[in-house]
């Protein structure tokens, strides 16, 4: 993700918390450096509700990608670019680091072309997956790391091969998937992509803390551009890759949290905060809560707090708090624990005797 470098002055909104939702994770960033729109710890956010703080209670669903296999004489082939292709050693049913290839148009009987073989032989480990990609390309994958394949579509096979490139590392087939001509893989690296001839981490602003984004398998909403990865024995765990956006966001089960930055004046200056006000979209007509914690400097969070949210006509209210404690400060947090499901967070702004939301304007 790119970032912008922490020198560089904010955008002059002093009584902006929070906005430009749904929030991406990033916790390898400093509380207090990240964008109003980043979060340092989040669970169980609808990443579909554009603007919004929507509660999730289940994740995304994907689609798995398509691979046509055709089985002749008991030999499993894959069917890519109007060719066979085998990476299983063809006297027994186990996986081999050598990749078979048949000749154009033939599936119903395997016509080897040339001498038929490519091999991936740096070391012993198996091929366990290969991904046709746009333009004329196969990523070949091993648990070691994966290959570029290219010039598939020539009639004389004549192919070309990337040496390993050690960061696209796949245990299991289950672990990739393509989308826009970027084949992306779940590893202990966290989710790498290969596109354009190099790799890229998408997990970048979560790699300090990758136990959530490590080993997954991975499906695919290719309508909205989503990568859907999810653990293979919980599928309520996981996290989604949004590519358009280039937002993370994490499900743990059906339950909710949502962290704000950590608040500091530009010149890190003290100031208090006294009220603080929740933008709410009201979907339907009902009385809900939202409940919350804040926290001061390096304080524990306090106790939760409860928010009784009316129904109302209006589509849009603001719904103020006025904090408990105000105690001068150089840095404010917010972590709101539990969200009505009809109700939905556009912005979150904060009052201060140095700044206050009547006061505001652009």
């Amino acid at each position: 993700m790119a970032r912008r470098p922490v020198s560089e002055t904010p955008p002059y909104d002093l009584n902006l918390l929070a906005g430009d939702f749904p929030p991406t994770l990033n916790t390898a960033d400093a509380p207090t450096d990240l964008e109003p729109n980043e979060s340092p710890d989040c669970y169980g956010i609808d990443i579909d509700k554009d603007g919004r703080i929507k509660r999730s209670t289940t994740m995304p669903t994907g689609t798995s990608r398509v691979q046509k296999t055709i089985t002749l004489s008991t030999i499993p082939y894959y069917w890519h670019y109007g060719r066979l292709w085998n990476i299983t050693n063809l006297t027994a049913a186990t996986a081999s680091n050598v990749l078979r290839y048949g000749a154009l148009i033939y599936n119903d009987i395997y016509v080897q072309q040339r001498n038929g073989r490519i091999y991936f032989d740096e070391d012993a480990q198996t091929i366990v997956a290969i991904v046709p990609v746009e333009p004329d390309s196969m990523v070949i994958l091993k648990s070691t790391g994966g290959y570029a394949l290219t010039n598939i579509s020539d009639t004389r096979a004549f192919f070309q091969r990337t040496d390993i490139i050690q960061e696209l590392q796949c245990a299991a087939a289950a672990r990739t998937i393509e989308i826009d001509n970027t084949v992306f893989v779940s590893n202990a690296l966290g989710l790498q992509g290969y596109r354009d001839g190099g790799t890229v981490d998408f997990t970048r602003p979560v790699r300090d803390a990758l136990t959530n984004y490590q080993n997954l398998n991975l499906t695919a909403d290719y309508v909205n551009k989503q990568v859907i990865a999810t653990n293979a024995s919980d599928s309520t765990t996981g996290f989604v890759y949004d590519i358009t956006s280039k937002k993370i966001l994490r499900w743990t089960g059906g339950t909710f949290r949502y962290t704000t930055r950590q608040f500091r004046l530009p010149d890190w200056k003290p100031f208090t905060v006294d009220r603080l006000l929740f933008t709410i979209e009201h979907n339907t007509v009902a009385n809900e809560n939202i409940k919350y914690q804040v926290k001061f400097e390096d304080e524990p969070w306090s106790k939760v707090y409860t928010i009784k949210v009316p129904a109302v006509e209006e589509r849009f209210t603001i719904i103020t708090e006025d904090l408990e404690r105000v105690p001068s400060t150089h840095r404010f947090q917010l972590r709101i624990t539990e969200l009505g499901a009809n109700k939905y967070i556009k912005e979150i702004r904060i009052d201060s005797e140095a700044f206050n939301a009547d006061d505001y304007v652009t």
